[in-house]
């Protein structure tokens, strides 16, 4: 058989092996995930047994986690502070409404300032 007619198969043959890669070590800043400021959560390996307990983290720290492994994060509830950044506490009560509660508010909102704008504009008038 003419070894050029081997070539082809050959490299489509160890395009489609699999390899071992070197999993690196991988940085995760949890201040990208925009939470609130001094949120905790527990970091745990997944392992076959359960899960390995790693730590308490808040968002301000620097972890470094082996890629080879499943990580798990659970959020530790804490107290909000509603003076602090109202705004923000107003958002987190509105997207946490039910649907049906952010419609009917924005109906409201559509018709009750049109009728109120009337009926004032009709008070100072008459």
């Amino acid at each position: 058989m003419n070894p050029s007619r081997l070539f082809i198969p050959l490299i489509l043959l160890l395009l489609f092996l699999p390899g071992s890669a070197m999993a690196a070590d991988v940085n995760v800043t949890f201040s990208d995930l925009n939470l609130y400021p001094s949120q905790e959560f527990a970091l745990y390996q997944v392992t076959d047994s359960g899960s390995q307990y790693l730590g308490t983290y808040n968002t301000t720290d620097t972890v470094t986690l082996n890629s080879e492994y499943e990580y798990n994060i659970v959020l530790k509830p804490g107290p909000l502070s509603w003076f602090d950044n109202p705004l923000d506490n107003f958002d987190l009560i509105w997207n946490n409404a039910p649907k049906s509660l952010n419609f009917a508010a924005f109906f409201l909102l559509i018709v009750g300032v049109p009728l109120l704008t009337i009926r004032f504009l009709w008070w100072v008038v008459t």
